[in-house]
């Protein structure tokens, strides 16, 4: 172990290079060794598929995605910290017989059910009667997608998580349950939890990625889940459903488990969740009434993390990690904060049982006033953005099965930095976020401010002209504008601009804060394929 030291205001601390948390429940090996029958490779932890290039099974490349293949990356970095994977079978290799009975566990080394954790990023979709259906990259044979109704028979030998990063792939609304998809009478016996998204995502590269940047901060797998793809835009559903043998039993395993364990259990009844943003302020549309570039820097230190452990009483020691954090961790409570500067905090659990929702008007006073005692502001001025309401059902498994009412767990209030007047359009930076449960308990602050360091007048980036004096305190006009949004659309035959999608405002992701004009569209493709994108002009930078 080598140690870190550096001065704060008041004394030298010490802290420690701590090693990767290992996600894997105890002995992995022992334990795969107790609940596998057959003998079987030392590995089987984990396995990957990834598309981008779908013309080997649609004859052209009018339905590629550009992303999926980063998706996985940042699921497999983390895990490889540990074990090897099984197989990363990408494009062309990704193929139907891997997800099918007999031949989902070929050789026990090939297919979803070979490993425990199981990761797959590419398109889907799902029909009105609840079948989810994957375009693979290869055609087998004749068969060139999968099917969630044919030959799926997922956990009945290793598999118990398992990770869909596609469209649609664990729908909870519009009369369609995880019990609709991912049960039938010999469908799944055995998983534990499996992720995925209500509603068309989008294509990007940082799902894995943030999925074990939260982890990382004490979350559950389904709550880590949820806020990777909440850090990703606030315009997608993300999911997580639970199995168990009885309604308290799954919903437990769904609020609480983050550790992958090797043990099937009873698929008896499905508990779920998902995020829906509640209310939405208005986007921003007009210009600042100066054109002013925000110099940005850091507006949170290791200081901040022991301030606020002493103020929450704390006990861990500080760590860092190799990738940058620092943290102090206490139990399931941390204090961490992670290598872009962003403090999050982890306070309480969530009292799921408690199904009376707390009033959003309560939720927004305790957010304000934990807001001004923590300075999770940072000085920086700010305004309410959204309220997100992290909802649950459930369900008795079987063909007649009737969901359960839904209700709310908790509430999380989000508020947007202000710069120059107008409000940061990041899903990722710029924002506070302190979410409540139902007794008005804190369990989660989450502050990703930037502080101003100054905001001047001069452009970084921008079309300069040395023989025009007001080029540089000229923003693009709208025609310029729409013509960038255009070229970048151009590579998609069918798109629609997703209602009140546009906004302008601060980029805060990088060390300087630019002027954009940002906007996020509906592709369609082949076969009702969809994906979401997001799309930033700069309009002074």
């Amino acid at each position: 172990m080598s140690s870190l030291q550096f001065d704060t205001a008041e004394k030298v601390v010490s802290a420690k290079l701590k090693k990767p948390e290992n996600p894997f429940a105890g002995d992995a090996k022992e334990q795969f060794n107790k609940a596998v029958a057959a003998a079987a490779p030392a590995n089987n932890m984990f396995g990957l598929g990834s598309i981008q290039d779908f013309s080997g099974v649609f004859g052209n490349h009018g339905s590629d995605l550009s992303q999926t293949h980063g998706d996985a990356q940042g699921f497999y970095d983390y895990m490889h910290n540990f074990y090897t994977p099984n197989y990363w079978f990408k494009d062309a290799g990704v193929q139907a017989w891997q997800y099918e009975e007999p031949y989902d566990h070929w050789k026990n080394l090939y297919g979803v059910d070979a490993v425990l954790v199981f990761y797959h990023s590419g398109h889907g979709n799902m029909t009105p009667s609840g079948v989810f259906q994957a375009p693979m990259g290869g055609k087998w044979g004749t068969e060139s997608w999968f099917f969630s109704n044919h030959n799926a028979k997922f956990a009945n030998q290793v598999s118990r998580y398992i990770f869909w990063s596609t469209c649609l792939s664990n729908r909870v609304g519009g009369g369609i349950t995880p019990v609709t998809t991912w049960w039938n009478v010999d469908n799944n016996p055995g998983f534990r939890l499996l992720f995925g998204f209500e509603t068309v995502s989008f294509d990007n590269p940082n799902y894995g990625k943030f999925f074990w940047n939260h982890w990382k901060n004490n979350e559950s797998f389904s709550t880590a889940w949820l806020n990777a793809s909440w850090d990703i835009s606030h315009k997608q559903s993300p999911t997580a459903v639970a199995s168990g043998s009885n309604q308290a039993d799954a919903t437990s395993r769904l609020f609480n488990e983050r550790l992958f364990y090797w043990g099937a259990v009873a698929r008896n009844y499905y508990q779920w969740r998902w995020y829906y943003a509640a209310s939405i302020a208005a986007r921003n549309k007009s210009l600042p009434k100066e054109l002013k570039i925000a110099e940005l820097a850091a507006a949170f230190n290791q200081e901040h993390v022991h301030a606020l452990s002493e103020a929450l009483d704390l006990q861990g020691n500080p760590a860092f990690s190799k990738e940058g954090e620092y943290s102090v961790k206490d139990g399931k409570n941390a204090v961490t904060l992670d290598s872009k500067g962003n403090l999050n905090v982890k306070l309480a659990e969530v009292n799921y049982n408690n199904n009376s929702q707390l009033p959003e008007s309560e939720a927004l006073k305790i957010a304000e006033k934990e807001i001004a005692r923590h300075q999770l502001h940072a000085g920086e001025k700010y305004e309410l953005d959204v309220i997100r309401l992290s909802k649950t059902a459930g369900s008795a498994t079987g063909p007649s099965a009737v969901a359960d009412h839904e209700h709310v767990t908790d509430t999380t209030v989000q508020f947007r930095q202000v710069i120059n007047g107008i409000p940061s359009v990041n899903a990722d930076a710029g924002l506070i976020r302190v979410t409540i449960d139902n007794d008005g308990t804190v369990t989660h602050l989450h502050s990703s401010v930037k502080r101003i360091a100054k905001l001047q007048s001069h452009p970084k980036s921008a079309s300069i002209d040395p023989k025009n004096e007001r080029s540089t305190s000229l923003a693009k006009d709208n025609e310029l504008v729409e013509k960038e949004f255009n070229e970048q659309l151009a590579a998609y035959k069918e798109v629609r601009q997703l209602e009140d999608s546009e906004e302008i405002g601060y980029d805060v992701a990088h060390t300087h804060g630019r002027i954009v004009k940002q906007r996020v569209y509906e592709v369609t493709m082949e076969h009702g394929l969809k994906k979401l994108v997001k799309i930033i002009v700069p309009i002074y930078e």
